[in-house]
């Protein structure tokens, strides 16, 4: 329940109060206690965002990861990946998991970029190889001066550069480009290195 303008989960993690956080939470809640049926809510949310955009002739796109960095590529509904149930979707997602962008068996609507770290010298490195082999890496820079200093850094380099900030359409990045964007939210006050100064 509400308490003083924060939310406590059932798992006892203590939340901003606000419909966002919950949702995030019964998400997760249900992921984890029945797993078919948020697949299930997940496929149909996904047709009903299909036929929205078709109405507005718009082309659709998702990002399955907002905050997880699931495998989905490795998640089944009826014997199926939802990039086979919706083969003619562009799917995109950010991920930690190096591994997965190498992966010869990942399906050719799923574009992944690597999410930058500063925090570990060996991850640091996996992302300068993944942008060598033509991989976007995406980084996190603590304020709008910062991220000007790092896309100047990476265009000194030879990098494709990108602002991360004018859109999050990964998947149309330059190969090998470097993605900076702004810090926002709570990531502001991160010092676990995945904001960089």
């Amino acid at each position: 329940m509400p308490v003083g303008g924060t939310f406590t989960s059932p798992g006892g993690i203590t939340l901003p109060d606000n419909t966002i956080q919950r949702a995030r939470i019964r998400r997760t809640q249900l992921w984890t206690n029945s797993k078919q049926e948020f697949l299930q809510l997940l496929h149909h949310e996904i047709e009903l965002h299909l036929r929205g955009a078709a109405r507005k002739k718009l082309t659709p796109t998702i990002r399955l990861n907002g905050t997880s960095d699931i495998q989905w590529e490795r998640v089944l509904l009826n014997g199926r990946t939802f990039f086979e149930h919706f083969p003619d979707v562009q799917f995109y997602d950010y991920t930690k998991i190096s591994k997965r962008l190498y992966d010869k068996t990942r399906p050719k609507n799923y574009y992944l970029c690597l999410s930058g770290s500063g925090a570990d010298a060996h991850y640091l490195a996996r992302c300068e190889q993944a942008e060598r082999d033509g991989h976007s890496t995406v980084w996190v820079a603590r304020d709008q001066a910062k991220k000007e200093i790092l896309l100047a850094h990476a265009r000194n380099q030879g990098v494709p550069a990108v602002d991360g900030d004018e859109h999050d359409l990964r998947f149309i990045d330059p190969p090998g480009a470097r993605v900076i964007l702004k810090a926002k939210g709570s990531a502001k006050k991160e010092t676990n290195g995945f904001v960089l100064n």
